[in-house]
């Protein structure tokens, strides 16, 4: 410790000593070794123009050092970000828009190529509207970011952060095995829809029955009461 602090000391003083030096220099109208007067007075040769910093800089393959009224200005670096920083903020920027993600034109030649390809022989093409092509379009993208992030799900299930090809082999299997389960749920629950209705067509018309057999029940009720009546009537005339 004791000998740092002795070679500190030596080299304030050394610094002080040639500071004095410089000063006196300049105070005699004389520029220190090496200094700004020298190098201005110093002589070209014929033909031979100075060679600046900026020069020697680049010819060594390095970025020349801009000097300013203080010293050499020192460029800032680039900030380097912390992984998944920028991932986040290009997220959080697509879902507040509403703007495609996938170039137009090129799904647009996408469309056309399979829509050439699935076109029959002797027919001339497609024609496609530009609604049809953004509501394709729309379509595409909404399913691939289901896909995407049902891809994710499986990727964390599996204690992974980046999804590869299996995870979408994985999701796409599940996908159709639950479609042919609901499809056969929708199948049976059609059928019984059906039987259903046949049931429900069955007593609507077992209850349409039994309402006309009582309508006419009490119609025939009706009819013998008004008999009955008419024959008392009848009675009475015959008595008196």
């Amino acid at each position: 410790m004791a000998r740092t602090q002795a070679t500190i000391k030596k080299a304030t003083a050394a610094a002080k000593a040639a500071t004095a030096d410089g000063t006196r220099a300049v105070a005699a109208g004389k520029a220190p070794r090496g200094g700004v007067a020298e190098q201005q007075q110093r002589p070209v040769s014929a033909g031979k123009a100075p060679v600046s910093r900026a020069a020697i800089a680049a010819s060594a393959g390095k970025k020349p050092v801009a000097i300013g009224e203080n010293g050499p200005i020192v460029p800032h670096k680039k900030r380097r970000f912390r992984p998944g920083t920028k991932a986040l903020r290009e997220i959080r920027r697509y879902q507040k828009s509403f703007e495609p993600l996938i170039p137009k034109l090129p799904f647009n030649r996408l469309v056309r190529e399979i829509a050439q390809d699935l076109v029959q022989v002797g027919v001339d093409g497609f024609r496609f509207s530009a609604a049809a092509i953004e509501a394709l379009q729309a379509a595409a993208e909404s399913y691939l970011v289901d896909l995407l992030s049902e891809t994710l799900y499986a990727a964390i299930h599996a204690h992974r952060i980046t999804i590869s090809d299996k995870d979408i082999n994985l999701v796409t299997t599940v996908k159709a095995l639950s479609g042919d389960a609901m499809a056969l749920k929708l199948r049976d629950v059609r059928n019984r829809s059906i039987q259903l209705t046949d049931v429900d067509r069955q007593l609507k018309e077992e209850n349409v029955k039994k309402y006309r057999a009582a309508q006419i029940k009490k119609a025939e009720d009706a009819a013998v009461k008004q008999a009955l009546a008419d024959v008392d009537d009848d009675l009475d005339l015959v008595v008196e």
